[in-house]
């Protein structure tokens, strides 16, 4: 593999060490290769005392983008002769977001009141289709209970019931 060539500005950011850092730029512009070299650099002890891979967070927005850095990380961890470390980059906390609120979640299911089993919805058929059996149990829940019944049926006969659905479905 051949040597990362920063900029002076990748450069800075890459030894910066001070508080909390955000990377924000184009595409293109070199984003995942400052974060891997930050990465190698933190976990192999380059600059300052070692840090564990678990305990370094990178948050990206795509799926892709995480593997890239994942299997770039693993590959330049490889090529500087630590592939004990390459193994774990798989654990990594290197996530998207909605993978990052899906492990914390999954971390502590019972106090979250979550199914540890969850799957993130990939698509919006699926999410509308979750929907409109939510709504479905709801309503089945409300007119089994004769307390709450009468109100259903009232606010059904006030209303029309598919503009309703649409309306409590869309929130």
């Amino acid at each position: 593999m051949s040597k990362l060539e920063l900029t002076a500005e990748q450069q800075l950011a890459v030894e910066r060490r001070e508080g909390a850092l955000l990377l924000a730029a184009g595409a293109g512009s070199g984003k995942t290769g400052v974060l891997v070299e930050r990465f190698v650099r933190d976990v192999t002890g380059r600059d300052s005392q070692p840090i564990a891979v678990d305990e370094i967070l990178a948050i990206t927005f795509t799926r892709a983008a995480a593997a890239e850095m994942r299997g770039r990380i693993r590959e330049r961890l490889t090529d500087r002769g630590h592939p004990e470390l390459a193994a774990q980059v798989e654990s990594a906390w290197l996530l998207t977001i909605d993978a990052f609120c899906a492990r914390i979640l999954r971390n502590d299911a019972v106090l979250a009141g979550v199914d540890p089993s969850f799957e993130v919805l990939e698509d919006e058929v699926a999410g509308l289709a979750l929907r409109h059996q939510a709504w479905d149990l709801t309503v089945a829940e409300l007119f089994a209970d004769p307390e709450r019944r009468d109100r259903l049926i009232g606010l059904l006969a006030a209303t029309d019931e598919d503009g309703l659905r649409e309306s409590v479905l869309s929130i």
